[in-house]
């Protein structure tokens, strides 16, 4: 059984029809359009049926509430509430409804910023529901055009750390470009960590992933198709050699965080054509032309579609065979530790 533990599955993006990727052969392909509850029956031929929706804001929350009464026994379909970093300043129209609805009028940089944070109590209310079974994602966000919030970003953050700690909850964990300060808050706040917890989405240098999974109890790495980025590979391959599985999560961060198109194309007809071909150089020169020009729109084609499907949990095959290679185990080890660890980690 596979466990996706950072999916999801309440976006907008799944709402309507969709392609999606489809990693069980091997590599990434882009599946025709479906519907949610279609690729919830492709997961459960392929044995994945356990997912962990992990809030990307204060209104996502609703959103995942309406979906787990929708799903109700249908799979194992789990929550976790929370507000993300780059949440903590963005508008949204959760507060023009909530504000609207009790005839209060802010401006727009109010309602991104004071009014955000006098609705962290409402996490309090998510936090009591039955199918939640962490806090977050929450963080820091340092991306570009996030990095000037600071201050909101550590308040929710350090607000969330101790309603986890409340509750007997987990943490997720959403830290980009932002190892130190977070693992300075974290520090601060070590009293509060007694639950654990997963930083997301890895893909930092090898030592921080050494300091989350020593100096916290029951603290671990998710790791999903980031694995496969050149960008990324390296650090997360030496972070995979460094921990013991038993540090390990599996995630896709569905629909976003797509491993990269491998852009395999078979050869054109032109390509076929040129390689046979006893013609004149010109008639070679007017082939290879006509090869260059169909292939780089043939490419355009492939990106384009690629780009517009979803990442899905049918990628996970691929990270674990990945991962057993990494550690030199089999991939049935690594899905039976790595699912196992979500179960220990979650209570679930």
């Amino acid at each position: 059984m596979i466990i996706d533990s950072h999916f999801h599955l309440a976006i907008d993006g799944y709402n309507n029809t969709f392609s999606y990727l489809d990693g069980t052969n091997g590599i990434p392909l882009v599946r025709p359009a479906v519907r949610r509850k279609k690729l919830l029956e492709e997961y459960k031929k392929n044995g994945i049926v356990t997912f962990i929706d992990p809030a990307i804001g204060m209104s996502y929350n609703e959103r995942s509430l309406q979906l787990y009464n929708e799903l109700s026994g249908t799979c194992q379909y789990y929550r976790a509430v929370g507000n993300h970093p780059g949440k903590c300043f963005d508008p949204d129209s959760y507060y023009e409804r909530i504000y609207t609805a009790n005839g209060i009028e802010l401006s727009k940089r109010h309602m991104g910023i004071f009014a955000r944070w006098k609705m962290r109590y409402k996490l309090d209310e998510y936090a009591g529901h039955e199918s939640v079974i962490a806090i977050g994602e929450c963080g820091f966000d340092y991306r570009k055009g996030r990095n000037n919030h600071l201050i909101e970003q550590k308040r929710w953050f350090v607000y969330q750390i101790r309603l986890a700690d409340r509750f007997g909850l987990p943490l997720i964990l959403h830290i980009r470009d932002s190892a130190k300060r977070a693992i300075s808050v974290l520090r601060k706040n070590k009293e509060y960590l007694n639950h654990g917890g997963v930083w997301h989405c890895y893909n930092e240098d090898p030592k921080w992933a050494e300091i989350i999974t020593q100096e916290f109890d029951r603290f671990y790495i998710g790791i999903g198709g980031y694995l496969f980025h050149e960008q990324y590979r390296d650090n997360i391959e030496a972070s995979i050699k460094m921990l013991p599985l038993e540090r390990i999560l599996l995630e896709t961060d569905g629909p976003y965080c797509m491993p990269p198109n491998p852009n395999r194309l078979p050869k054109t007809r032109w390509e076929t054509a040129l390689k046979n071909s006893k013609k004149s150089a010109v008639v070679q020169t007017i082939l290879r032309e006509k090869k260059y020009h169909l292939n780089r729109k043939k490419k355009l084609l492939s990106n384009k579609k690629y780009k517009k499907a979803r990442n899905s949990s049918l990628i996970l095959p691929m990270v674990i065979n990945r991962i057993a290679e990494i550690k030199g185990v089999s991939p049935s080890v690594v899905e039976e530790i790595t699912s196992q660890n979500v179960k220990d980690l979650f209570k679930i």
